[in-house]
C-alpha cells in the first residue's frame, strides 16, 4: 500500500453505482466547482463536499465514518496532470502546459507574470522541477502499460 503523508491509503473499493466516469464541471444552484468530478457523481445524491478535503462520496458513511471515500473515476485517466509549485507561488494551467511542452522561455515569462518577485534563475529552477515531475509521471505511465 502506498504511504501518503506517513499514513496508509485506505482503499474503499469500487463504487456500486454504475455510470460514466468522464470528468464534467459541477455547477448547480448551490455551488460552482473549480474542479471536475466523474459524470456519474455530478448528480448523485451521495456527493459530499468539504472545504478541506474537496468532493467525496457519502454512500457508505455509516461504514467509513470520517474516513471519506474518494470519487470513483473508473478506468478514466487524465491526458495531463495539472501540477503545482510550492506555496506561496501561484501556478496557472498555462505554466503546466508550458512545462509539458518543454517551453522554457514561455514558462519563465508566465511564471514571472503571475509571481513578479521570482527571479529568472528561480523560474528556470521551477521549470526543471516540474519537468522532472512530468518525466517521472511519464515513466510510471509507460511502466504500467
Amino acid at each position: 500500500m502506498p504511504l501518503i503523508h506517513h499514513s496508509l491509503h485506505l482503499d474503499h473499493g469500487a463504487c456500486e453505482i454504475e455510470g460514466p466516469t468522464e470528468p464534467v464541471s459541477l455547477e448547480n444552484e448551490f455551488l460552482r466547482a473549480k474542479v471536475d468530478v466523474p459524470e456519474k457523481c455530478a448528480t448523485c445524491i451521495f456527493l459530499g463536499v468539504s472545504l478541506v478535503e474537496g468532493f467525496y462520496c457519502t454512500k457508505d458513511v455509516d461504514k467509513w465514518g470520517d474516513l471519506h471515500q474518494g470519487l470513483d473515476w473508473g478506468t478514466w485517466r487524465p491526458a495531463r496532470i495539472d501540477l503545482q509549485l510550492p506555496s506561496p507561488k501561484v501556478t496557472t494551467r498555462e505554466l503546466t502546459n508550458f512545462a509539458y511542452e518543454a517551453n522554457l522561455v514561455a514558462f519563465v515569462k508566465e511564471l514571472r507574470r503571475v509571481n513578479p518577485n521570482v527571479s529568472v534563475t528561480e523560474a528556470r529552477d521551477d521549470f526543471y522541477h516540474l519537468r522532472d515531475m512530468i518525466e517521472s509521471f511519464l515513466v510510471r505511465s509507460e511502466d504500467a502499460t
